[in-house]
């Protein structure tokens, strides 16, 4: 019989934090996020959220490295199911969750350079003003 192994590789860049901090009595570090995650349909991209989970020093570095950035990362995971009875209508609900357990920089976005301000031919030069410091170029 075959073994199939539960893991999945998703990059995306982290949206939204949810949670940081230790959890039990070996205070382990323990994330909660969502991943943007992109898709070309037709001729447009869509994004979608994942809710996600990390555990240990994946949730370390996630929070200490990568929280601020607009990287896109690269993850190791495995995909989990969470099942529990509504309240209100006693249906059964399910959420697939992203449980990550390694994480690198997949690529980064080269920082957009300023584009230097168009002259108009109808201003001198020297009276073109730089609108951030006022001061001519």
């Amino acid at each position: 019989m075959a073994r199939h192994e539960n893991s999945v590789r998703i990059s995306g860049r982290i949206s939204r934090i949810w949670r940081y901090g230790e959890v039990g009595e070996k205070k382990t570090p323990m994330l909660s996020f969502s991943l943007s995650v992109g898709r070309k349909y037709r001729d447009r991209w869509e994004n979608f959220f994942l809710p996600c989970t990390a555990w240990g020093n994946a949730a370390r570095t996630l929070h200490d490295e990568y929280r601020e950035s607009d990287d896109v990362l690269l993850t190791q995971a495995m995909l989990t199911c969470d099942s529990w009875k509504d309240k209100a209508t006693g249906q059964l609900k399910r959420q697939i969750k992203v449980v990550v357990f390694g994480v690198e920089r997949f690529q980064r976005d080269a920082p957009q350079e300023p584009k230097p301000p168009k002259e108009d031919p109808g201003i001198p030069p020297e009276l073109v003003q730089d609108t951030a410091g006022g001061k001519p170029f």
